[in-house]
């Protein structure tokens, strides 16, 4: 979905680049489950992105809360946060009490639909 020679490093992240970071919940530590990952992505003033730093990790659930906390802290509370929101009542109060525990910071919460790949369609079209 995502090819290497799409991206370029940079040694600086451009003056005005604003960021969101991201993040896609699991919670397991089985080596055959999927990760929690976390993208820090920021789109500068001319409208470029730049995708500055990801975290991809097997944890369980408290885990998972102490990673995104420790992660939002690192961020600066400028960075926005975005926690999704699964179907049903138990996604809707696990996505409330993440972002009750980011007190402070920029973090909403938004329902899922769809499989990753989906989600993930159109920045991989703007990253080509």
């Amino acid at each position: 979905m995502f090819k290497s020679h799409w991206f370029t490093y940079v040694d600086t992240v451009p003056a005005g680049t604003k960021f969101v970071r991201g993040w896609d919940l699991a919670a397991s530590t089985k080596s055959n489950s999927p990760y929690t990952a976390g993208v820090w992505i920021g789109k500068t003033t001319a409208g470029r992105y730049i995708v500055a730093d990801a975290r991809r990790e097997r944890l369980e659930a408290g885990g998972v809360r102490k990673l995104i906390k420790s992660t939002a802290t690192k961020d600066g509370i400028a960075t926005r946060i975005s926690v999704p929101q699964d179907p049903g009542q138990a996604g809707k109060a696990q996505a409330q009490d993440i972002v009750r525990d980011l007190a402070g910071f920029k973090a909403r919460y938004s329902p899922e639909t769809g499989d990753k790949a989906t989600r993930a369609d159109p920045f991989a079209a703007q990253a080509e």
